[in-house]
């Protein structure tokens, strides 16, 4: 049973969900997500039941017995909420274009991610070596392909063509290949029936399945590479993909070690080091295996690396979705009120907890303990 209240406001394009006092505030007319705590989740209860702005502090004043410009302040901060706007992004804007258009006819080097496969030509000798070798887990020999990618360069830069559209131009040598992997996830799981996308990483561990949320830098990759390495399975890097069921998606492609972990693998001393295009510098790791099925039981990690050590700390429902939005997603079509209860449905059944780390034997320790104790 969820253990929040669904608030259908009277202004039409407002869903306030609380517990308690805490709450999480979804505008449709701007597909924003604003986590409110306190006297904020009172401000919008207030508000909503009022033609304007003086009327509620007015009535507010009476509730509370405060002065009207002790409240002001507070009201002031809520009411751009209750003027309908216009989406600051569109999040269907972030479906690529080449899923529309046909793949080419010829193949070349073929490769399969989840359901899709990729026929690849290079022009360069030196990168198409590079990829045939990186990609060798996922390759193919035989297959109907569903998007063919065309690497082509010039004296001094690269450009990719999917399905003979232009999509990424001016890219350096060692920028290609963290570009068409990052093309290669995003892809496959765009073809698939998905409804929510979070930055994050998934593993498989013997107590059951670990999601492991965050923004860029905050250790995924690297806890998700040191687990498998003591015996979990991969499910995805980079990409946490949820279908209308709730069900994970699986994207089999190698683990992205940014610089500051190689030390950690041994393996990687000899790796091609690439870049991405914002600089960073990474090598890539493939797991022993990858799981196909996530199991029901579930436990949720927030890393972040390079913060002081500390016991992993239970989050709220409104905490976790807060924080699960802050590290990047995409949605498959506009969201509604009803995908948004969905999600926090999910939350609430799902033991969430931020955990701060230096060094990840620590950070696994922890995890460990929140398997043992997860409520």
């Amino acid at each position: 049973m969820k253990s929040f209240h669904v608030h259908r406001l009277a202004h039409g394009h407002l869903t306030l969900f609380t517990d308690n006092n805490e709450g999480v505030l979804f505008d449709t007319s701007r597909q924003s997500l604003t986590h409110l705590t306190g006297s904020l989740v009172f401000a919008v209860l207030q508000r909503d039941t009022c033609t304007d702005l003086g009327h509620a502090i007015s009535k507010a004043s009476k509730s509370v017995r405060k002065s009207s410009d002790d409240l002001r302040d507070l009201f002031s901060e809520i009411e751009p909420f209750f003027v309908p706007g216009i989406p600051e992004k569109n999040y269907e804007d972030g479906l690529y274009p080449e899923l529309h258009a046909q793949p080419l006819s010829t193949q070349d080097m073929l490769f399969k991610v989840c359901n899709t496969v990729f026929s690849i030509h290079c022009s360069n000798d030196l990168l198409r070596q590079h990829l045939a070798e990186l990609l060798a887990p996922i390759s193919v020999v035989t297959g109907q392909h569903h998007v063919s990618i065309d690497i082509t360069n010039s004296a001094e830069d690269f450009s990719l063509n999917v399905n003979d559209l232009p999509v990424e131009q001016g890219l350096l040598f060692n920028e290609v290949v963290p570009v068409l992997i990052d093309r290669l996830q995003i892809l496959a799981y765009q073809r698939e029936n998905f409804l929510f996308c979070f930055h994050g990483a998934a593993v498989v561990t013997q107590s059951g399945g670990l999601l492991m949320p965050g923004v860029s830098g905050a250790g995924k990759s690297t806890l998700a590479a040191r687990l498998c390495e003591a015996g979990a399975t991969l499910y995805s890097d980079e990409m946490m993909v949820f279908d209308e069921q709730h069900s994970l998606l699986t994207i089999p492609l190698p683990i992205a070690i940014k610089e500051g972990s190689w030390s950690l693998f041994p393996q990687l001393d000899k790796s091609k080091i690439w870049k991405r295009v914002d600089g960073r510098r990474l090598k890539y790791l493939w797991p022993e295996a990858f799981s196909t099925e996530f199991p029901s039981k579930r436990l949720s990690i927030f890393p972040r690396f390079g913060s002081s050590a500390s016991q992993p700390e239970r989050l709220s429902t409104f905490q976790a979705l807060s924080k699960l939005v802050e590290g990047g997603y995409q949605v498959s079509r506009t969201l509604t009120a009803d995908d948004i209860e969905s999600l926090l449905s999910m939350l609430d059944s799902l033991p969430c907890y931020q955990l701060g780390y230096i060094k990840t034997e620590y950070a696994m320790q922890m995890i460990n303990a929140a398997w043992e104790n997860p409520s």
